[in-house]
């Protein structure tokens, strides 16, 4: 209920006392954020690294660049007109000065920038590199503190969410999960069309299930064994049925995106039940749609449009909402799905195993552990080496560190110091970083959630092989859950504790404070995922997919070009159907129904045919790329028989039979 004349009095008496007293401290913070965000553009254009993260392709010679001054100045001037207009928008009754001291708090988080700074300044140490991520994350600051300063002077709770508010925050929802399927899936399938799809992780799974309709039980041309010698994943025999009557690597791209927008729903459902919101549920989900780290496990930096492990970020946010509801029969069904989708995505089954036993669901709780746990182990240990015949190769990922689960465990045990320095090097703390700030740093409260995606982060952050660490690649899919849930999960705490804080409120009524800190919590995941989406992602709204040296740049990606076409109209049909083809990355990808298809020069002694571009396009990852100019006798024992539009066709000489069957 509104306050009355006395409690009115007693409120501008309490002020008068703050502005007295210590109030007039918060005067300091938008100047200080001003400077802070002045040294936040000068790091940016002044430290390349730093540059390159935000606009790739962009040089400066640092020493022409202007004194500090010039961009702290403006930064300065433009926080001080902020903080004037939001002070004017929201004074309200108030005087002008009372709704200065009121809006001040909202640019607190700028000064994390000088902080970094003064790290830098007395250590040496690159740190400035993270002011992109720490301007973020204030503006997310700052937009979720001036909503719930627009919402507080009215001094009543608000009205909890009716239920046509609650049907029209689940209709917006279902929008913006249908919206982002069509932007997704249009752009798998142009980049489809334009001849841009790496076939590495991506069109492997197109003849991994052609060969399997065929006979061939997941099996793929580049490996001697069945896929399952690679990793224990069967989730994309579920396909098999829409498969069969479309067969090919459009459709597999489609049942992707409508997969991963279906995350919404129990994104939804997890932040209505936490927050008791249905228009915050909103604000979650539609952070999660926007969270290029989900992004980029379906349209990772090095063109790969497809992953069926994909599907164990929505597999395991079901898991997380069952979990949190004590459904222990549904967190079976979706454990098992996301176990299906690899044999890591199981570690965060088991240890709900480890908190339920703690909780005294001891049935459930060793059920959960066990199972989840020997899955893991004997997937690691016994079905992988039986069908590669050997060591898994998830093992070489992790370098000094051993060649088995076993070795790894006694190095991170005898060396436990090395392995804790190792886990906050530079760039696996800026992988963190950069999982976390989007979803406003909120897992990082929530205790539960932290142990039970630690083995996930473990595994993430203790390997060697640098792609692991990086929100780029698909390496981190096990961690997208625990961000995302992970902030609902914060934010509850948050509603619970936050509202404690007597001298944050004010006049604020305490029956208003939950709601208030569960729209603060929901403003600022979602405006940080924004900025963070528009800053590192690869969708329209991104700035790399304007800038034309940027791997994203979409006249690179989404347009068929001459070459695209000239490829799909005349080169295509000069392969006969029944020929096994070795050719360049991207061509590879449109002969995965062939008997059989090779990524250049791999197994030319198999192949009936080889088709090469002179001039293949680049890749990110240049490991991928062939030889710019190839001529005949590079490729002994087969004859050029068409050189146009810049692609070779190469045919094996009759006088020079293929392999034998068995090498096939």
């Amino acid at each position: 209920m509104h306050p009355g004349p006395a409690a009115e009095k007693a409120d501008g008496a309490a002020s008068a006392a703050r502005l007295a007293g210590f109030g007039w401290v918060w005067y300091l913070v938008p100047p200080c954020a001003g400077v802070a965000l002045g040294l936040a553009v000068y790091a940016t254009l002044s430290e390349p690294a730093t540059l390159l993260s935000v606009w790739p392709g962009a040089q400066f010679d640092v020493e022409t660049l202007p004194p500090g001054w010039v961009f702290k100045a403006p930064a300065f001037l433009f926080i001080i007109g902020l903080w004037a207009l939001l002070a004017a928008l929201l004074e309200g009754e108030r005087a002008y000065a009372e709704s200065l001291r009121r809006t001040a708090p909202a640019f607190s988080a700028f000064l994390s920038i000088l902080v970094l700074n003064m790290f830098q300044a007395y250590t040496g140490a690159d740190v400035m590199y993270w002011s992109v991520l720490a301007t973020i994350y204030s503006f997310g600051f700052l937009a979720a503190y001036s909503i719930v300063l627009s919402l507080s002077p009215r001094l009543a709770p608000l009205a909890a969410d009716s239920a046509p508010r609650g049907r029209r925050a689940a209709a917006i929802t279902a929008f913006a999960a249908v919206a982002y399927f069509a932007v997704s899936a249009s752009m798998s399938l142009l980049q489809y069309r334009a001849v841009r799809i790496s076939y590495h992780d991506t069109a492997g799974f197109d003849e991994m299930l052609w060969r399997t309709i065929h006979g061939q039980f997941l099996r793929v041309s580049c490996f001697e064994h069945s896929f399952l010698g690679q990793h224990f994943e069967f989730i994309q025999l579920f396909l098999l049925p829409v498969y069969v009557l479309w067969p090919g690597l459009q459709v597999m791209m489609l049942v992707q995106s409508a997969v991963l927008a279906s995350g919404v729903v129990p994104v939804y459902l997890l932040a209505k039940r936490k927050l008791n919101s249905p228009t915050v549920a909103a604000l979650f989900s539609a952070a999660y749609l926007l969270y290029a780290p989900m992004q980029y496990t379906e349209k990772r930096i090095i063109y790969e449009t497809y992953l069926p492990e994909n599907m164990a970020i929505v597999f395991l946010l079901w898991a997380i909402y069952f979990f949190d509801g004590g459904r222990m029969w549904r967190l079976l069904v979706a454990g098992f799905l996301a176990a299906a989708c690899k044999e890591d995505m199981v570690l965060p089954i088991a240890m709900m195993g480890l908190v339920l036993l703690v909780r005294g669901k001891i049935k459930w709780g060793t059920a959960f552990f066990l199972g989840g746990s020997l899955w893991f182990i004997l997937s690691l240990t016994v079905v992988i080496p039986y069908f590669e015949e050997g060591q898994s190769h998830v093992f070489s990922y992790f370098g000094d560190w051993g060649g088995s689960a076993g070795e790894i465990a006694r190095s991170i045990a005898a060396r436990p110091g090395e392995a804790v320095r190792f886990f906050f090097e530079f760039q696996r703390v800026d992988f963190l970083l950069m999982m976390l700030v989007p979803m406003g740093m909120l897992a990082l409260l929530s205790p539960t959630l932290v142990f039970i995606f630690l083995p996930s982060i473990a595994t993430n952050n203790l390997a060697a092989w640098a792609p692991s660490a990086t929100i780029f690649y698909h390496y981190h899919i096990s961690l997208v859950p625990f961000a995302v849930g992970g902030a609902v999960f914060g934010a509850a705490n948050v509603v619970r504790l936050l509202p404690r804080a007597q001298m944050l409120w004010g006049r604020v009524a305490p029956e208003a404070r939950p709601r208030l800190a569960a729209v603060f919590c929901g403003v600022l995941v979602l405006a940080s995922a924004a900025l963070g989406d528009v800053a590192y992602g690869k969708f329209p709204w991104s700035l790399r997919f304007y800038n034309s040296r940027s791997s994203a740049y979409w006249r690179h990606i989404y347009v068929a070009s001459d070459r695209a076409k000239f490829f799909v109209s005349t080169v295509l049909p000069k392969i006969p159907k029944d020929a096994r083809v070795s050719a360049s990355q991207y061509l590879a990808t449109r002969f995965t129904h062939q008997p059989a298809v090779y990524v250049f020069p791999r197994d030319l002694e198999k192949s009936d045919y080889v088709v090469i571009e002179k001039d293949e396009p680049d890749n990110p990852s240049h490991i991928y790329t062939v030889s710019p100019v190839l001529e005949e006798p590079l490729l002994p024992g087969f004859e050029l028989v068409f050189d146009e539009g810049g692609i070779l066709i190469f045919k094996r000489n009759a006088a020079r039979p293929l392999a034998s069957a068995e090498t096939r």
